[in-house]
């Protein structure tokens, strides 16, 4: 059944007065630089159904003052209602101060002094902040502007953007757009995107994606300009020799400054390089004649960015953000030309440095992939080279606006993770729990000590971040406040958008499923090899000496460095690119979400084969699939490609046709063969005796055992517990969030039930892959530190075991005490947590269980405890004002006439406040609660039973009378062969009744 769409339930009617929400933001500056009119910017989430679409929000300072401001709709609910608002305004900043400010929803009084304009025409997009006005043509090639007057003067009179094929040494020109539109405009800030084909490119079929983002007031500019590699016809692989916008100064170049570990004056024709250097040769240095400046990467005195070029209509300066970063790059003054190369030719002197696996003369550009730039340049700088390194600084880390942990976190229930403990919560439960910690030890920066530049490229997508390393810095984040996760975050984020997601830009993935390690592309692929290089599948392997022209040894090196970034079919991570779009407004990160969940969809679909009804068998790609897509949904909600994605991936999932009936995710089929390290791997030689005592029979063959003395059988249970299960709770809870689909909550709790009640071990951890349930006898669940250790050793000192496991399960737990208020599941999923957080990877012994183990942080890329335990902080944390259910029906009557029911029952009362609503199933057998189910399965009695959660939900209860009243209603929708039927009532705070009667209809 599907109940009323949840926001039903948190004002769908958007009765709270808009104008009773402040939020109170904050503003740190990150960079110890102070600023004046700097644009501030941030994704503030909305509660559900509260705001309208088209409502004015203002922006005030601590002590008052009206500031101008826009908020722009990010995310917008099925009901009209906005969820998530992009806020820009401008203030002073002190060099590492702190701002606080209100955003409420109300009509500012404030204005800028000059409003922005966007003027959308025909011929192109014009923008005029007041100091400079900047076209971008519709139809000219692109150069990205075509024309830049600053101050009343022309300063850029047009351009060219083009490539240089590395394996041809074609350079192509890029051509007319495709479209221009403008994504983000308002009074105080625009943002206009472009994309396009480069002319004669029939080869390659590159495209160019540029977005530039400008502010009321300001003479500055971001760009962010995305060679992208993007084939609908066939698979590509190439390597990039120069990638290069050139902008035309108005008039003569009368000098350049450079900006290098010391700012540099020189001629009219200058430029700034970053390459590799071997490490020998120390940090960044300026050659004798000040026009080329070095820096080697990792060096602690480094190259700041920046040229600077002198005209007479003034000084145009430029910032490459990813200068260091992500070398070869170039800035120059050549030929009255402001150049910026994203890829320069390597000299080959440079081609043997090995600190970098991609050193060479070409920068190798893998198949739907990205190479992007970002720059920040200045139409009317100044000539202080002092004052332009403070404006680097300035551009390489930008303010973002912040709202209390909370609001994002629970307040506003605006992420697809639910409701998620701030570290305050955390600290809370740990008080309450009788923990002891030191505050002062409370995660501020990732644990693991590994930093990141604006970019990184060549991470391996399947070994090193094993977990959404993107989402888990932001949920740090906004539990934390610390801008060391937003900087963290923000590298994973460019590499997720460049590299991660396979970048299909204005086509569907269509190849199927995609593997790790440098292929198969694509296991049902509609594109056909490469025409150039002959590649579709594996790249050659320079170990076996494979390739062949026009492939070199450096092609299939840096081929391999970057295939393995690539998201495979099993690593699929989705969400922290959706949280970065919402924190940020980034539409690249949103378009490269979709990019990632046309990949999930066109696996499942057509390289799985998966159909409703057919498909059983459900492991980590599938179910993490299915949250990638559901949070996608959560923030498109009307892109119909989503949607529809959303319910098919529910569908396959809660129609399967052997659905494990204790809730558990893989189907109980035995395991088909041997079992990987045999038997005694599994259970120990304490295992085997146990079934030599119990005398079940095992058919090690088939996997299944058997009761000789009744001749019952049922098939062992391999691996309930492992990490690629849980993501499927949080994949089910948010659908059920989303679409209010019953089927999909009496599924999350009975998981929830079984990591309860079936899955947990009395060491307080699981081993690594090796449990068995239902082994010796039905019903027993022990894994193989719990067969191990005995009842003699409850912690399971000596044995090597890890935590890592047990840090998934909380999660499952919580969200289902989340849906019905089962006191059992909160403490399991505390439980959990205890025995996880106080065990290391492959350590013998717990730590002491009396203080904190382990804090909430990103510890390691294979470490994904951040996403599974907030939720458990939160129920822990925030416990409910009212944990009494309703009481449970006692009188149910049922008289069924074809496919209807007519429904009888005095309603129930709540000791806590009111009934909220009725859920009311039906079965061919009698219905049961959890418990009582547990007990027929273990007695091999289950098939004379129904588990609740497995009955059919009827739709079409009504909305409950007061306690007493006579309910009487009609429903439809009645199976052939339903004989029993059963209802349950639930409270406003989700508490669950008991069962009632079960009524077998008349």
């Amino acid at each position: 059944m599907i109940r009323p769409i949840l926001v039903s339930a948190v004002l769908l009617g958007l009765s709270v007065p808009a104008s009773a929400l402040e939020i109170p933001l904050t503003v740190t500056e990150p960079a110890g630089v102070a600023r004046q009119g700097e644009p501030i910017s941030g994704g503030i989430p909305l509660p559900p159904g509260k705001v309208a679409k088209g409502q004015a929000f203002a922006v005030r300072t601590a002590d008052g003052r009206e500031l101008p401001c826009q908020a722009l709709p990010l995310v917008v609910d099925p009901d009209g209602s906005l969820r998530w608002v992009l806020v820009d305004f401008q203030d002073d900043l002190a060099a590492g101060g702190t701002n606080r400010y209100v955003l409420a929803t109300a009509e500012s009084p404030a204005k800028p002094k000059r409003s922005l304009q966007v003027t959308d025409g025909p011929d192109g997009v014009t923008v005029d902040t007041g100091p400079v006005q900047w076209t971008i043509s519709r139809t000219a090639p692109f150069g990205l502007f075509s024309a830049v007057r600053a101050g009343g003067k022309d300063v850029i009179q047009g351009g060219s953007v083009t490539y240089t094929d590395g394996l041809t040494g074609t350079t192509y020109p890029a051509g007319v757009p495709e479209f221009v539109k403008v994504e983000y405009a308002g009074p105080m800030r625009a943002t206009v995107a472009v994309r396009g084909p480069f002319v004669g490119d029939k080869a390659n079929r590159f495209q160019y994606v540029a977005r530039v983002t400008a502010w009321a007031g300001s003479s500055r500019v971001h760009v962010k300009y995305s060679l992208a590699n993007s084939n609908p016809d066939h698979y590509c692989f190439r390597t990039v020799k120069a990638s290069r916008i050139a902008l035309k100064l108005a008039g003569k170049t009368t000098g350049t400054v450079l900006g290098g570990s010391k700012a540099v004056q020189a001629g009219a024709e200058s430029e700034l390089t970053q390459t590799l250097l071997p490490r020998a040769a120390g940090g960044a240095k300026a050659s004798a004649g000040g026009k080329e400046l070095w820096s080697s990467a990792g060096a602690a005195d480094q190259a700041d960015g920046w040229i600077a070029a002198q005209t007479a209509g003034g000084a145009v300066w430029a910032c490459d953000l990813y200068f260091v970063d992500d070398p070869a790059r170039r800035l120059a003054v050549a030929d009255g030309s402001l150049i910026l190369e994203g890829v320069m030719e390597r000299p080959a002197a440079q081609a043997t440095a090995k600190d970098r696996p991609y050193d060479g003369t070409a920068r190798f550009l893998y198949d739907c992939s990205h190479l992007s730039s970002q720059y920040v340049i200045d139409f009317a700088a100044g000539a202080d080279p002092a004052r332009l390194s403070a404006a680097a600084k300035q551009a390489r880390y930008r303010p973002h606006l912040f709202a209390p942990p909370a609001w994002y976190l629970y307040e506003t229930d605006a992420l697809p993770l639910g409701r998620f403990g701030t570290q305050a919560d955390e600290m809370a439960c740990y008080d309450r729990w009788g923990w002891k910690y030191d505050p002062a030890r409370a995660p501020k920066a990732p644990s693991q000590r590994r930093t990141y530049g604006r970019f990184f490229r060549g991470t391996d997508a399947h070994y090193t971040p094993e977990e959404d390393a993107l989402d888990q810095m932001l949920i740090m984040y906004m539990r934390t406040g610390s801008r060391a996760y937003l900087e963290n975050a923000l590298s994973w984020a460019n590499y997720a958008m460049d590299l991660y997601a396979w970048r299909t830009d204005g086509w569907r993935w269509r190849d199927g499923g995609v593997w790790w390690q440098t292929g198969p592309k694509g296991n049902r692929p509609q594109r056909p090899a490469d025409p150039v290089t002959g590649t579709r599948e594996r790249v050659p392997a320079t170990w076996a000496k494979e390739f062949r022209p026009p492939w070199t040894a450096e092609m299939v090196r840096d081929s391999y460095f970057l295939g393995d970034s690539k998201s495979c079919y099993c690593h699929n991570w989705n969400q922290g690119l959706l949280a970065w779009y919402c924190l940020t407004g980034d539409r690249d990160a949103v378009d490269a979400a979709v990019d990632r969940v046309e990949q999930d969809v066109d696996t499942v679909r057509r390289a799985r084969g998966y159909v409703p009804g057919k498909a059983d068998d459900f492991s980590r790609d599938f179910n993490r699939s299915s949250y990638n897509v559901h949070a996608a949904r959560m923030i498109l909600p009307q892109d119909e490609f989503i949607r529809e994605a959303s319910d098919y991936f529910a569908a396959v999932y809660l129609k399967r046709p052997t659905p494990e009936p204790r809730g558990l995710v893989n189907a109980a089929k035995g395991w088909r063969g041997d079992l990987r390290g045999g038997l005694e791997g599994w259970v120990g030689k304490q295992g085997l005796e146990a079934l030599k005592a119990g005398g079940n029979v095992l058919d090690e063959k088939t996997g299944r055992l058997t009761d000789p003395r009744t001749g019952k059988s049922w098939p062992i249970l391999v691996a309930p517990h492992t990490w690629m299960f849980p993501p499927m709770s949080r994949a089910m809870d948010l659908y059920y969030r989303l679409t209010g689909d019953e089927d999909a909550m009496d599924w999350t709790i009975a998981y929830g039930q079984a990591a309860a009640r079936l899955l947990y071990q009395p060491h307080g951890n699981l081993s690594y892959e090796r449990m068995l349930a239902d082994f010796p006898a039905r019903g027993v669940a022990k894994d193989y530190a719990t067969w191990a250790s005995g009842p003699d050793n409850p912690w399971a000192e000596g044995i090597r075991l890890s935590g890592f496991l047990a840090r998934f399960h909380p999660d499952v737990c919580a969200r289902a005490y989340a849906l019905c208020g089962e006191p059992f599941l909160r403490k399991r999923a505390q439980d959990f947590w205890a025995g996880g957080s106080h065990r290391g990877y492959n350590t013998t012994s717990m730590m002491p269980m009396d203080r904190v183990g382990m804090w909430v942080d990103y510890h390691s890329d294979h470490d994904g405890q951040t996403d599974f335990i907030g939720r458990t902080f939160y129920v822990w944390a925030h416990p409910r004002a009212d944990t009494a259910a309703p009481a449970a029906v006692k009188d149910l009557k049922v008289t069924v006439r074809g496919d209807s029911a007519t429904v009888q029952f005095t309603a129930p009362a709540d000791a806590g406040g009111k009934v909220a609503r009725y859920q009311l199933k039906c079965s061919d057998r009698p219905i049961v609660d959890y418990e009582a189910f547990l007990a027929a399965y273990n007695g091999c009695q289950d098939e004379k039973v129904c588990n609740w959660w497995m009955a059919v939900n009827l739709p079409g209860e009504p909305a409950p009378k007061g306690a007493g009243a006579a309910e009487s209603f009609t429903v439809t929708g009645v199976p052939a062969g339903a004989k029993y039927f059963a209802l349950r009532a639930f409270d406003a705070s989700d508490n669950r009744a008991p069962l009632s009667n079960v009524a077998r209809g008349q």
